[in-house]
């Protein structure tokens, strides 16, 4: 598909899955039982990478000279329990990733960066890393302490890129905004409930077309998902790493949703939700995923 076509696409009869937020992927990665490798071993995520890029290249008409500023900001997000225990996966995963053109982003929760067997800064470094994403959970509210400051600024002195997810004013209580540090590096803040009570949302001004949000999630067994909300959802998955990416999006008839409705209008949700807000997934997203799993009756680990 060329990029005019792909254009016309978007507001056309089928809308297209291949838009900018398709230049990035997230990666979920799982120790394997032995504890030697992933259980999707880095080697094999990044042969799947190169053949994801030439699909992305190709759909989006950069390789034509179409598009080329889908080509900024293109990151792989690599995310699981534990991972620091084996450095060699994600070093290979990252060589791989940066041979791509692209940025590995390494999502750790507040607790794993505070386990960390040395400076965290050291850490990050080693691997190969120029930023990390930093998660803070509602759960997590009392690891932020003085320790945790020390350890937000040696990574900001270190010059390492950071995003921090969570309830960010726990950190302006302990004075983290305050410091040299944190005012002279690359910091991006996003301030975001990760759990919560039982709230009342209307749906005016909150659903949105999920186009922005719509991009390949890979699990750690090599499921693709169409996005972060849902995955582990057997039904919702589009297919596997040995699949024909083409294919996965070429195909719109879907057993859990219709991809082309997601893309242009997003969830047919009720005019009021009244959930708990879950850990780390917008609202929506999660009011769509408990509407699939009530439907179908089952959820993966």
């Amino acid at each position: 598909m060329s990029a005019p076509d792909n254009l016309r696409s978007l507001a056309g009869e089928k809308p297209s899955l291949v838009t900018e937020r398709m230049g990035s992927v997230s990666l979920f990665a799982e120790i394997g039982p032995d504890g030697n490798c992933w259980v999707t071993p880095a080697d094999r995520l990044g042969d799947w990478l190169n053949h994801y890029n030439l699909f992305f290249l190709t759909s989006a008409g950069i390789s034509e000279g179409h598009n080329l500023h889908w080509l900024y900001h293109r990151e792989v997000t690599v995310k699981g329990e534990d991972l620091y225990r084996l450095p060699d996966e994600l070093k290979r995963l990252n060589q791989r990733i940066t041979d791509l053109s692209m940025v590995m982003t390494w999502l750790v929760s507040l607790t794993e960066l505070m386990q960390l067997p040395q400076p965290a800064e050291e850490t990050i470094k080693d691997l190969g890393l120029g930023s990390i994403c930093l998660s803070i959970a509602e759960e997590e509210r009392g690891l932020v302490n003085a320790q945790c400051a020390k350890c937000i600024e040696d990574l900001c002195d270190a010059g390492i890129g950071l995003s921090i997810i969570g309830r960010t004013d726990a950190l302006h209580e302990i004075g983290v905004f305050a410091g040299d540090p944190m005012s002279k590096a690359s910091v991006t803040l996003i301030q975001r409930r990760l759990g919560g009570n039982v709230e009342e949302l209307p749906r005016i001004g909150r659903t949105r077309p999920c186009k922005t949000r719509l991009h390949f999630v890979v699990d750690a067994h090599g499921f693709i998902y169409p996005c972060m909300g849902l995955v582990h959802i057997p039904s919702c998955a589009l297919g596997t790493i040995d699949d024909d990416l083409a294919e996965l999006v070429d195909e719109r008839e879907h057993q859990a949703f219709d991809l082309g409705t997601l893309i242009e209008r997003g969830p047919d949700l009720p005019e009021v939700l009244e959930e708990k807000l879950p850990d780390g997934v917008p609202i929506d997203c999660y009011a769509h995923r408990r509407q699939i799993i009530a439907r179908t009756g089952k959820a993966g680990s």
